[in-house]
C-alpha cells in the first residue's frame, strides 16, 4: 500500500495542528508512505513538485488561485505519485476532486464543524439558538451566520433587504475592496454554497468521523464515514495533588478563549460558591480577530468576581508541569466538539474532567468514573456538579486512579490502515 497524507490546504507538517501533526510522525513509520503539502506561490513563478526524501516530504506551488487550476495541478501530482490511497485534512473539495479524476480513493479527517457547517470552525456547528445543530438545513443557515456579526438581528435586516440580483453586483466589488460588516454579510451565500459544494463532493469520499453524533450528522446526510476516535500520544501519568478536608479544589480550563467554548457559561456557573473553595485556572488565549478579543474583554470583567487565575498560551510540552497541583479540568463548549484532545490529554495525565454533551467528550469520559457530563449551556447543572465535585473532594483520588488514555495514536493508526485496505479493496472490486 502507499499511503498519500495531505496536509491543510497551505500549511507544511511544521505548522499543522497537533493532532495533525502527531499523526503523521506516526504514520510515517510504516513503509511507502508520505506526505504532501500544497501552496500557492507567485503567479510569475512556474508550478514545481519539490520532494525532501528524507523526510518523505512532496511540496507542491501551484501560481493561480483559480479552482480549476489548482485541481488540475493536485490531479497531476495524484497521478505522479500513484498513491493507493489518499488521506487528506483540506477542507476546500480541491483535493477530493482531484482524487475523483484520478481514480484513487480518499479519505479525509473532519477536524471541525467548518467542513459542513456554513459558520466556520470556531462557531461551526452551533446554530442560532446557541443550540448544537443537529440537521443542517441551508434554508436557515443564513440565521446561524447572523450570530458572528455585531448586532445579529440588524445584519438579518439588512441582508434581507438587499435584492438577490443586487446582491451579486456589490459581492463581486465588496470581495475585493474590503469593508468591515458589509463584505463578510453579502458573501454569506456564497459561504453556503461552498459548503453545499463540499458536501456533494464529500458523498463521493470517506470521512473519519471522531465521534457519534458526528457519524449520526454524517449518515443524514447521505456522507460515507467511519466512527475512529482521535488518538494521542501517551503522557506519563502526572502524581495526583493530596486532597485534605481544606484543600482548595484547583479546577482548569485548556482551550481557546472563545464563544463556543462556554466559558462564560463556566463563570455564570462559579456565582454564589465560595470563593475560598475554590480556584480556577484559565490556561489558553483569545485569538486576534476582533470579535474574539471582545469576548475576552467581557470573561475579565465575568472573572472579577470569581476565584480566576489567567495564564495565557501554554506550550503542550510544558502540560504535565503545569496541571501537576491542579484536581479537575472543565471543559463547558456548547458548539460540536469533534473531539477534544485536551480532555484526551487531561485523562491520559489522570485529571478528571467536566464536560458538556457536545460530541467528543461523550467518547471519553464516564459519568462518576473519570469524570461527568452535562447539557451545553446548562449554567444549573455545571454548577451542581462543581459543588458536588467540592463537597466530595476526597472522592477525587478515586476518580483519578481511574484516568488513562481515552485512544492512544498508535492504536489509531491500526485503525486507519483497517479502513485504508477496506476501501482500497472495495475501490478494486
Amino acid at each position: 500500500m502507499r499511503l498519500l497524507f495531505v496536509t491543510t490546504f497551505q500549511q507544511s507538517i511544521p505548522h499543522e495542528h497537533i493532532f495533525t501533526r502527531n499523526l503523521w510522525f506516526e504514520l510515517r513509520k510504516h513503509p511507502d508512505t508520505y506526505v504532501l503539502s500544497i501552496f500557492l506561490c507567485d503567479k510569475n513563478e512556474d508550478c514545481r513538485l519539490l520532494f525532501d526524501d528524507k523526510n518523505k516530504e512532496y511540496s507542491l506551488y501551484i501560481n493561480s488561485d483559480n479552482p480549476d487550476d489548482i485541481i488540475r495541478e493536485i490531479e497531476k501530482v495524484f497521478v505522479e505519485i500513484n498513491p493507493s490511497i489518499i488521506h487528506s485534512n483540506m477542507i476546500e473539495g480541491y483535493d477530493i476532486k482531484a482524487a475523483i479524476k484520478a481514480n484513487i480513493p480518499i479519505v479525509l479527517t473532519m477536524h471541525i464543524g467548518g467542513l459542513i457547517c456554513a459558520r466556520g470552525g470556531g462557531n461551526g456547528l452551533l446554530n442560532w439558538k446557541d443550540e448544537i445543530c443537529k440537521n443542517i438545513d441551508f434554508k436557515k443557515c443564513e440565521l446561524c451566520c447572523y450570530q458572528d456579526f455585531p448586532l445579529p438581528k440588524m445584519a438579518n435586516i439588512l441582508h434581507r433587504l438587499i435584492p438577490l440580483k443586487v446582491e451579486k453586483r456589490l459581492n463581486s466589488y465588496f470581495s475585493i475592496h474590503k469593508y468591515f460588516y458589509i463584505s463578510p454579510l453579502l458573501n454569506i451565500r456564497n459561504i453556503i454554497n461552498e459548503r453545499q459544494y463540499v458536501i456533494d463532493l464529500l458523498r463521493q469520499a470517506h470521512v473519519i468521523s471522531a465521534n457519534e453524533k458526528l457519524s449520526g450528522l454524517l449518515n443524514s446526510l447521505n456522507i460515507p464515514n467511519t466512527i475512529i476516535p482521535h488518538g494521542i500520544k501517551q503522557y506519563e501519568r502526572v502524581k495526583y495533588p493530596i486532597i485534605k478536608d481544606d484543600t482548595v479544589i484547583k479546577f482548569f480550563y485548556l482551550a481557546r478563549i472563545q464563544y463556543s467554548k462556554g466559558l462564560h457559561i463556566l463563570l455564570e456557573a462559579l456565582k454564589g460558591i465560595p470563593t475560598d473553595s475554590y480556584e480556577l485556572h484559565i490556561l489558553g488565549d483569545a485569538y486576534s480577530p476582533r470579535k474574539e478579543q471582545m469576548y475576552k474583554r467581557n470573561i475579565i470583567k465575568k472573572a472579577k468576581h470569581a476565584n480566576v487565575v489567567f495564564h495565557g498560551f501554554v506550550e503542550n510540552d510544558s502540560l504535565s508541569d503545569i496541571i501537576a497541583d491542579y484536581h479537575v479540568m472543565i471543559h463547558p463548549t456548547i458548539y460540536h466538539e469533534i473531539y477534544g484532545i485536551n480532555i484526551s490529554e487531561a485523562l491520559s495525565l489522570g485529571r478528571p474532567v467536566v464536560a458538556t454533551k457536545c460530541g467528543g467528550p461523550e467518547m471519553q469520559i464516564r459519568e462518576d468514573y473519570n469524570g461527568w457530563l452535562v447539557e451545553p449551556n446548562n449554567v444549573a447543572e455545571l454548577k451542581s456538579k462543581i459543588q458536588k465535585i467540592i463537597a466530595h473532594k476526597t472522592k477525587l483520588n478515586e476518580m483519578s486512579s481511574n484516568c488513562h488514555c481515552p485512544n492512544t495514536l498508535k492504536s489509531y493508526v491500526t485503525s486507519l490502515f483497517k479502513l485504508y485496505n477496506n476501501l482500497i479493496c472495495t475501490q478494486h472490486k
